[in-house]
């Protein structure tokens, strides 16, 4: 009888859940690497790549090309090569990490760390942690959005479902609104400084920033609108929604000028 070359790997655990939010096991995680297999292995040939758990929030750093990824479950971002195509190290941050932003006016990469109701700052020139901010009234910051020109800093709490406007020059909190249930991302147009903040309980909420604070222009309805996105130039915002019926959709809204 052939005997196969490839050799038997065998795995334990196989009902551990990875990803508590959707239930997923070890084993679905598996078949899922099994199944694409096929379609991925070709295009990784040769490429160095690194396993993230659970992506959560990406950054670019313009000043020295380098993706910053977070790493909710691992609490760490790791760092990507933008020029070479490579991961170079991983950066704990103290705690599970939520979305991250690039600060253009320091050149630090600010990353919400969650289970410490903190946003921290990385020095992309060192790849360290440079400062740890405290966000006085947050519980479980997740989602950023940043206004360069003001220097004015969006944070977005899932379990009180808070939003902090925070003043870049000093980290002191200027204003703290009510939002949605678990927001999650945060888009910011600058051109129209309009600010929007999908939440998973199903809205997406609509700021305008006006003297240096926000102010609310209203809510759109739409189930599972847990990501936003703007376009700058069009001022369009895209929602993918994860489920509507049986497939899911990307919703594209035309915005009214403020």
């Amino acid at each position: 009888m052939a005997r196969s070359s490839t050799p038997e790997v065998k795995f334990s655990n196989l009902d551990k859940v990875f990803f508590p939010k959707t239930g997923f096991t070890k084993g679905q995680m598996i078949q899922y690497y099994v199944a694409a297999a096929p379609y991925l292995l070709p295009h990784l040939k040769q490429r160095p790549i690194t396993l993230i758990r659970f992506p959560d929030g990406i950054a670019y750093a313009a000043n020295v090309k380098k993706l910053y990824v977070s790493d909710e479950s691992a609490g760490d971002e790791c760092v990507i090569d933008g020029l070479r195509d490579r991961a170079m190290t991983t950066i704990a941050v103290g705690g599970q990490a939520g979305n991250s932003v690039y600060d253009p006016h320091t050149g630090n990469v600010l990353v919400a760390v969650q289970t410490a109701n903190k946003v921290v700052e990385i020095d992309p020139r060192t790849d360290s942690v440079v400062n740890r901010h405290a966000i006085a009234g947050s519980d479980h910051p997740h989602g950023m959005a940043i206004d360069a020109a003001h220097r004015l800093l969006f944070v977005a709490s899932e379990n009180n479902a808070a939003l902090h406007t925070i003043d870049l020059r000093n980290w002191h909190v200027v204003d703290q609104l009510k939002v949605g249930g678990k927001p999650d991302v945060l888009a910011f147009d600058p051109g129209w400084q309009r600010l929007y903040v999908g939440c998973e309980s199903g809205s997406v909420w609509v700021f305008t920033v006006r003297g240096g604070h926000l102010a609310a222009e209203g809510q759109v309805t739409l189930p599972h609108a847990h990501t936003v996105a703007v376009d700058p130039r069009t001022h369009h915002v895209y929602v993918p929604l994860q489920k509507v019926g049986t497939k899911p959709v990307l919703r594209i809204m035309s915005a009214r000028r403020p």
